[in-house]
């Protein structure tokens, strides 16, 4: 069938002017449900899709002369491959007068008339960046299907059973991409194929209530039931008398599982085993503001034990900023294990965090706690900071900083939306999580680097303290070795130092300083954040005296034992150091701290 030609000039002066948020873009690869669910969507009466185009599968990819079609990257179980299919708003075809001239090609096949306009081709899975800086306000509803399904499925396509492994490989190289885009889209569904045969009703009233349609989808045509045959050739591949045959699915097993399993998929049985690693699907508010809209964060990086938390409960009193803790710490401390908000609640019955869980999440119940810390691991360590500050980075470690820094991005934004201030103040202290947000292009970073005498750290690292019960997850504060420490207090104060060569706003502030004369340390941070500098020298810092500080109840969670106090504190410089700490402790930690700690001005 010769497909029709696709004109330079706009088909339809109709399609001048479309509104944006009349467009729903499906994508999927192919083989996953694209094209019976595109199918299912244009026949309700609220939705125009295309139909008898001429072109395959009615694919809006062959009917517009913008980007080129998969097939120019290898077509189904390749083009992801090709790097130059993953288009993002960074593309030179991301213009204004290529959006036009799009709608111009695909309005002569559709019905104008119809509240909803829908366009479905497999590559759109790895141009939802692209799609969304041409149509800002565009849907999208994304097909999964379990990877091994679809790679059997694609092979009657692209050739025999050795090259399973190349599609199962194709599948995971793009959804590790979409992954990696999906945290800065504006509106996305994801729609697993399992779950459509399995509940449609549930499934479709899902997606019919993300579309805003009036009347209910019907199901009436869908068919799943050819799943059942791969699923046969899965069982029989498994348990074959072939001994190459059995190698064969050993060595995708090694090679995939792992990666399979994080999708949410069973490798084994082919079937779900958890949910799809996005939050749940909702439309949501523009995940990447325009420059005056950036979320604005100041974080308080250095070691422990050096203040943190009183700089933190100081920043809180701050005009317009929001003192919350250790977020790095939260889902651990309190997500998982329920610990103490300062204001005595525990995290669960906290009025605060749960409107924060609701506004950031739809609740707390919508987070993997586990999986959030699994992905902590991979990406928000020190290790990972020469990744974080490259610009060539692996596909897989993209795609899970992607998927960390949109819930960090959700978090920030609740924070800052429920507590009605500007600045979120997140003394987590960890150099990583700085080096995380840095490449966050909505997030306004400003760091204070927070330093103590290394001879103060470290004794207080070996001496025993309790903890109030419930407070944190051990009965004392972690101890740790003289020398340990040493070493840390050198590397995480560079670390944090290092962060204003980076582009990033840094002040340092000594322990000492903030507490020898706390109204000239907060000015001068307030100098960090503060929209114009007379502000910060006119802000109203009465709740500090000389030698008290005014601590109101607050909602700082995971940080130190004093967050749980609230009324006068009283302000006296911590130095047991100098008159109890062993002579042999004080040499070693003088020994290797000796150039920065002079620098920073310790004797």
């Amino acid at each position: 069938m010769t497909a029709p030609e696709v004109r330079g000039d706009h088909a339809s002066v109709d399609a001048v002017g479309i509104d944006s948020r009349r467009l729903v873009f499906v994508a999927g690869l192919h083989r996953s449900g694209t094209t019976p669910l595109a199918r299912l969507l244009a026949e309700h009466p609220e939705i125009s899709g295309f139909r008898d185009t001429g072109v395959k599968e009615d694919e809006g990819q062959h009917l517009q002369d913008v980007y080129p079609a998969a097939r120019e990257y290898g077509g189904a179980g390749r083009f992801a491959h090709d790097p130059r299919a993953h288009l993002t708003e960074d593309s030179p075809l991301a213009t204004p007068a290529n959006a036009e001239r799009m709608l111009g090609q695909w309005s002569r096949h559709w019905d104008l008339d119809r509240r909803l306009l829908l366009e479905k081709s497999p590559p759109n899975l790895v141009m939802t960046r692209f799609l969304q800086a041409l149509y800002p306000d565009a849907r999208f509803v994304v097909v999964v299907r379990h990877p091994v399904v679809v790679a059997l499925s694609t092979l009657k396509w692209s050739g025999p059973t050795t090259r399973t492994g190349r599609l199962v490989e194709h599948w995971l190289r793009a959804h590790e991409t979409f992954l990696a885009d999906a945290a800065r889209l504006r509106n996305v569904h994801v729609v697993r194929y399992e779950d459509l045969v399995s509940e449609p009703r549930r499934t479709l009233d899902a997606l019919g209530e993300f579309l805003g349609l009036e009347e209910p989808l019907s199901d009436a045509s869908f068919d799943g039931r050819r799943s059942d045959s791969y699923a046969d050739t899965w069982r029989r591949w498994r348990s074959s008398s072939s001994p190459l045959t059995r190698l064969r699915v050993g060595l995708l097993r090694r090679r995939f599982a792992d990666r399979v399993e994080r999708f949410g998929y069973d490798f084994e049985e082919l079937g779900v085993a958890g949910p799809f690693p996005l939050p749940a699907p909702r439309s949501v508010v523009p995940l990447v503001p325009r420059a005056a809209d950036r979320l604005r964060v100041l974080y308080v990086g250095g070691m422990p034990r050096s203040g943190s938390t009183l700089t933190d409960l100081m920043l809180h009193q701050l005009p317009g900023h929001v003192g919350v803790g250790e977020l790095f710490y939260l889902w651990r401390n309190c997500l998982a294990h329920d610990g103490l908000c300062a204001c005595g609640e525990p995290f669960s019955r906290c009025p605060f965090w749960t409107e924060v869980g609701a506004v950031a999440f739809g609740g707390w119940d919508a987070v993997d706690a586990d999986h959030v810390m699994r992905l902590q691991a991979r990406v928000d360590r020190t290790d990972r900071i020469p990744l974080l500050l490259s610009s060539r980075r692996p596909r897989r470690f993209e795609a899970d900083l992607a998927e960390y820094t949109g819930l960090l991005r959700r978090l920030y934004a609740a924070v800052a939306e429920v507590s009605g201030q500007q600045v979120v103040v997140d003394s987590s202290k960890r150099p990583s999580l700085a080096y995380v947000l840095r490449t966050m292009p909505d997030v306004d970073l400003r760091v204070v680097q927070v330093v103590r005498d290394p001879r103060g750290v470290a004794f207080s690292f070996n001496k025993h303290v309790a903890l109030p019960e419930g407070a944190a997850l051990r009965d004392e504060m972690p101890r740790s070795s003289t020398r340990k420490v040493s070493r840390r207090w050198v590397t995480v104060n560079l670390a944090v130092a290092a962060l204003a060569r980076c582009g990033v706003a840094v002040t340092r502030v000594r322990y000492e300083d903030l507490v020898a004369d706390p109204r000239a340390s907060l000015r001068r941070i307030l100098a960090l954040t503060a929209e114009r500098p007379e502000d910060a020298a006119a802000a109203d810092l009465g709740w500090v005296d000389p030698d008290s500080v005014t601590v109101p109840r607050t909602h700082v969670v995971a940080a130190g034992r004093i967050r749980l106090h609230d009324g006068s504190m009283p302000l006296r410089l911590d130095e047991q150091w100098r008159a109890d700490m062993p002579r042999d402790d004080r040499r070693l930690v003088e020994l290797v701290t000796a150039p920065l700690r002079r620098w920073y001005g310790y004797s």
